[in-house]
């Protein structure tokens, strides 16, 4: 499909022919489609790794287990809202124990 694609905008740019935009956005449609599906998948699989860390590793990076909840319970298409997390762990106390994660 991708060399089909760049044979007729090569054909388009060489001049004898001129590329409508409509024309571009169908052409370009399945691989605009399969990324957006691979992004979804990455995103519902890395929201279900972060929520498998326990709470100690979820310290290491300043997050709680409530951030990371909110976070999993999301649904697939929303893309993560960095804000939120950085609002919501200013308003937690730090975390007590060493900073080397030994306790």
């Amino acid at each position: 499909m991708t060399h089909v694609l760049l044979r007729v905008l090569e054909t388009e740019a060489s001049g004898t022919h001129r590329i409508s935009p409509l024309r571009l956005a169908v052409l370009t449609l399945p691989s605009t489609l399969l990324r957006l599906f691979r992004q979804w998948r990455q995103r519902t699989a890395d929201r279900r790794h972060l929520s498998e860390l326990e709470d100690h590793v979820l310290a290491d990076f300043g997050l709680t287990r409530q951030q990371v909840m909110e976070e999993a319970a999301k649904p697939f298409w929303r893309p993560l809202d960095p804000g939120s997390a950085r609002r919501s762990s200013r308003a937690a106390p730090p975390a007590a124990g060493r900073r080397d994660g030994r306790g």
